[in-house]
């Protein structure tokens, strides 16, 4: 018998009403409750920080620095969600030898009552965080690469926060495509020299680096 939602926090968005994507969720064949054929709708972000590097460094040197100072993952899992299943898809992101963070996790309640579980993952260190950044970029289609490579101004925040949403259901199936909706939010932040334009260093640190 199903229970009522174990979270604390109530959320009215009626985006959380989205119909469920198949990929993640469980085998329903045995599933008596009827409020799991709904889904709330779902993102994962990933985050990247900012850090200013101080002016003696110049802009030829950022082939040898980390780009990335800190990557954050945040991701929504539902009812009608496996969770093994969302965090392969976290998994997923990152270089098939890296290590999965460990992550912090709130429950919430969704706008019908039923349960929604947040996780987020945090890499601190600049070398897996940068490595996590070109293994996305790497996988991206060429099309959704040149995508990101235009929206990059529109991507990154006044403090040097870059911001890439990608499809959550497709990243469990090990494909990194870019999304606006069932999205893993990702957030990263990079180092950019002082006074550089962070969208300029994203693209001349991919061009001498190339993923």
């Amino acid at each position: 018998m199903c229970s009522g939602a174990v979270g604390r926090i109530r959320t009215h968005d009626p985006g959380f009403r989205r119909p469920v994507l198949y990929p993640l969720s469980y085998d329903r064949s045995n599933d008596t409750c009827s409020w799991w054929v709904q889904k709330p709708y779902s993102i994962t972000y990933i985050y990247v920080a900012a850090e200013t590097v101080c002016n003696n460094r110049g802009l030829d040197e950022m082939s040898s620095q980390r780009i990335v100072r800190k990557a954050e993952i945040n991701v929504f899992i539902h009812a009608t969600e496996d969770r093994a299943k969302v965090i392969k898809a976290v998994h997923n992101l990152f270089p098939s030898d890296a290590e999965l963070p460990t992550y912090t996790e709130i429950n919430l309640e969704g706008y019908f009552g039923d349960p929604i579980t947040t996780l987020s993952f945090v890499v601190k260190n600049r070398r897996p965080a940068t490595e996590l950044f070109e293994n996305i970029m790497a996988k991206l289609s060429s099309l959704d690469y040149v995508t990101l490579m235009d929206e990059l101004p529109q991507r990154i925040d006044e403090t040097k926060n870059l911001y890439i949403r990608l499809d959550k259901q497709k990243a469990y199936l090990g494909k990194i495509v870019l999304e606006r909706h069932d999205a893993l939010r990702v957030k990263f932040s990079l180092i950019v020299p002082h006074k550089g334009d962070p969208a300029q260093i994203v693209k001349e640190y991919l061009e001498e680096n190339p993923v």
